[in-house]
């Protein structure tokens, strides 16, 4: 086969009984697949963008597409194994999603981005493997989860915002402490922060902060003004 026969030639059954795709195929489908969905990631402004999408797939696509070679060029007598090439992917994979993964004050950021890129992967395993139309469909699905169904979730339970309140007491410090933390616990919220000052003018701060909707923010806002020793809060948005 010639080398433009590799890249635009026709397709045709291999040993393995699946469709042989021209490389140039391989590398323009793993491109767009990883193309549409990193820019998705990309106008989001996420960790994992255009870029870096395109290149797992490439990558995912390049090591696939080797694994099959190997095992149809090995020796008869003692053929090789193509899920051994596909196996380090899935694995290798997950070093570099685990290193987009943040825990900062309790809170965790990065799943989705770690999440897509393992998924961009096994797309392009499927492209290496000679199944376009398997991928086609997961990349569409993919791109309509992280960029459909996002809104939807944000349109039901509300973006989540970091909130960090200070609250400043005057009074009865014990009563007043009891009652902003009855406040917290009737928004069902956990607190990623939570620290108690006191001076010697009789003034007590709590400081807390916590991850909320922004209709529940306001809610336990309203309840904690309802508390008679609250002089003043500090509100950061985040």
């Amino acid at each position: 086969m010639t080398f433009v026969q590799m890249i635009v030639g026709q397709t045709e059954w291999n040993s393995l009984g699946t469709y042989w795709l021209p490389i140039g195929f391989k590398v323009v489908l793993s491109i767009i697949c990883g193309g549409v969905i990193g820019l998705e990631r990309e106008l989001k402004h996420k960790p994992a963008g255009l870029r870096t999408n395109i290149l797992i797939c490439l990558g995912a696509v390049l090591f696939t597409s080797l694994s099959v070679i190997i095992t149809e060029t090995a020796d008869p007598g003692r053929p090789g194994d193509p899920g051994r090439i596909a196996a380090q992917i899935v694995s290798g994979i997950g070093f570099l999603g685990g290193g987009m993964i943040i825990q900062s004050g309790g809170a965790v950021s990065g799943l989705t981005s770690a999440a897509t890129v393992w998924v961009v992967a096994a797309i392009g395993v499927c492209i290496g493997l000679g199944y376009p139309i398997m991928a086609t469909i997961f990349t569409v699905t993919v791109f309509f989860t992280l960029s459909i169904l996002s809104k939807v979730d944000n349109r039901l339970l509300g973006k989540l915002q970091c909130y960090e309140l200070t609250i400043y007491l005057s009074g009865n410090h014990t009563k007043s402490r009891s009652e902003v933390m009855s406040a917290f616990k009737q928004g069902d919220l956990e607190l990623t922060k939570l620290q108690v000052d006191e001076n010697g003018d009789g003034e007590c701060s709590i400081r807390v902060r916590y991850f909320a909707p922004e209709s529940r923010h306001l809610r336990i806002q309203a309840a904690l003004w309802g508390v008679p020793s609250v002089e003043r809060i500090n509100v950061v948005v985040s």
